[in-house]
């Protein structure tokens, strides 16, 4: 397992996640959709709180909050991202690569640093509050 030490000094038992998902839509529309605040609080259904001199996000009611480290229009995002539920001040790191196809846009997700214990609910979570509602709010979801 991997190991991240908290700001008290302690060690944190951590783990990594991968998640690939595609979306009907273009690559920049999928950027913009994560990026840009009016787009996020339509599928968030909440206010994004944003702070553009750290770069710190927080949705959900402050219940997530990110920090954005890097971003490379319409390509990736980097992402320290935590839950309220885990160790206070614990960050993992969240990579985010958008690559366009012919007819979708797939995402990677990469994240490090997220607590033992914590994996499943993590990448469930992804899936309930981010690509699913990006996917119902802007009709993004695979058509069959």
């Amino acid at each position: 397992p991997n190991k991240s030490e908290v700001k008290d000094g302690s060690v944190l038992n951590t783990s990594k996640l991968a998640q690939s998902v595609d979306f009907v839509c273009t690559a920049l529309d999928l950027y913009e959709a994560l990026t840009k605040d009016d787009l996020m609080s339509k599928w968030t259904r909440g206010s994004i709180k944003r702070n553009n001199d750290t770069g710190r996000v927080q949705m959900f009611g402050g219940s997530i909050e990110a920090i954005e480290l890097e971003k490379v229009k319409p390509k990736k995002l980097v992402w320290l991202w935590r839950t309220q539920a885990w160790p206070k001040d614990h960050y993992s790191t969240a990579t985010l690569d958008i690559s366009q196809g012919d007819s979708q846009t797939r995402l990677m997700l990469t994240q490090e640093g997220v607590p033992k214990g914590q994996e499943d609910i993590t990448k469930e979570n992804w899936q309930r509050y981010y690509w699913k509602p990006i996917k119902q709010t802007f009709g993004y979801g695979a058509f069959l």
